[in-house]
């Protein structure tokens, strides 16, 4: 009986343990790594639109009125 409980109870911790084991989340990584690819773009996109307003500016300012 007690050789039983032992092997019942390895059992357990074994397949408790799996998860530990079990390897990257692969469906966590791609959900970040095209979070960020989004937010490049989208910081890209804004620094081409800043531009574009400082170079309106400018040609705003250098016209006399």
């Amino acid at each position: 009986m007690k050789f039983f409980l032992h092997a019942l109870g390895g059992a357990v911790a074994l397949g408790l343990s799996l998860s530990a084991v079990a390897g990257p989340d692969w469906y966590v990584i791609e959900k970040a790594r095209n979070a960020k690819r989004a937010e490049a773009q989208q910081q890209k996109q804004q620094t081409e639109d800043h531009a574009a307003m400082m170079q309106k500016c400018r040609e705003m300012l250098g016209q006399p009125k």
